[in-house]
């Protein structure tokens, strides 16, 4: 099933600056639930583009499709994000 802007996907993921280092992840078996309009625009885009369950996906999201000039928790204003996703099941 492919993802749409309306689709409810289950993923694991992990997101790092480019340094390497962790700003928020989740790995547990199973997933977590997340609904496509809540993400940054660029996993939004890409996930609708590339991906469909049990798609393991990398991509790099510069600021400007991220968080931009603003600071989010653990990740500094313009920064590049790289996430690894996995797509479990696309609802």
């Amino acid at each position: 099933m492919p993802i749409t802007e309306n689709s409810t996907i289950s993923v694991t993921y992990t997101a790092r600056l480019l340094n390497g280092t962790i700003v928020d992840q989740y790995n547990n078996a199973g997933g977590t639930v997340l609904e496509i309009p809540s993400l940054i625009a660029g996993v939004r885009a890409g996930l609708k583009k590339h991906a469909t369950a049990g798609s393991l996906i990398t991509f790099i999201i510069p600021s400007a499709k991220a968080y931009g000039k603003v600071a989010n928790g653990a990740i500094p204003a313009n920064s590049i994000i790289r996430f690894e996703v996995q797509v479990i099941a696309v609802n």
